[in-house]
C-alpha cells in the first residue's frame, strides 16, 4: 500500500506508458496499473518495481499480447476462408491459410515432443484444437448470416460448390 507514486515514476522513468484504475472494492490495495512491456522488457521492469518497494508477493500478471493477436488473425483467417468457399475461389482460400496462426501451435506441439517438454507440447495441442473449433463455429455463424442476408443468392446451393 503507498506505492502507486513510486511505481508510476519508474514507468515513468522508463518511458512506458500505462494506465491506473483506482481500487474501489477491499481496501487491500491501493490501485492497479496495467502496462505493455515486450517480453525481453518484463525482468527488468519488474525488478526495478521491487527496488522501488513492491513486495514479492503483490499480484503481478503478465499476460502475453500474442493471444489476442492469435485470435483476431484466426478469425480474419475464417472470415476470407468463408468467403472464399462461398464464392468458389481457391486462391482467397490459399490466402485464408497464409493468414491462420494455425501454424505457430503447430511447430509448439511439435518442438514440445522431442525433448518431452510435455507443457509445451500440451499447450500447443489445446490451441490448436481450440483454434480449429473456434474456426468452425466462426465459419458456421458467418455462413449463415451471409446466407439470411442479401449478399449471397437465396438459391445458392454450399454442396454444389466445386
Amino acid at each position: 500500500m503507498g506505492k502507486r507514486q513510486s511505481v508510476l515514476a519508474v514507468l515513468d522513468d522508463e518511458g512506458i506508458d500505462y494506465a491506473v484504475w483506482d481500487e474501489t472494492g477491499r481496501k487491500d490495495f491501493e490501485a492497479l496499473v496495467q502496462f505493455p512491456v515486450p517480453p525481453i522488457g518484463v525482468e527488468p521492469v519488474l525488478e526495478r518495481l521491487r527496488k522501488a518497494g513492491i513486495r514479492e508477493n503483490t499480484y503481478t500478471i503478465v499476460l502475453t499480447p500474442e493471444t489476442s493477436t492469435y485470435l483476431a488473425f484466426l478469425v480474419l483467417s475464417t472470415v476470407i476462408a468463408t468467403g472464399g468457399l462461398l464464392l468458389d475461389l481457391a486462391t482467397t482460400i490459399i490466402g485464408a491459410m497464409v493468414v491462420a496462426p494455425l501454424m505457430g501451435p503447430a511447430i509448439s506441439a511439435s518442438v514440445g515432443t522431442v525433448p518431452d517438454n510435455r507443457e509445451l507440447a500440451s499447450r500447443g495441442i489445446k490451441m490448436q484444437v481450440g483454434g480449429l473449433l473456434l474456426a468452425t463455429v466462426i465459419g458456421e455463424l458467418l455462413g449463415i448470416l451471409l446466407k439470411e442476408s442479401v449478399l449471397l443468392p437465396p438459391d445458392l446451393d454450399i454442396r454444389e460448390i466445386s
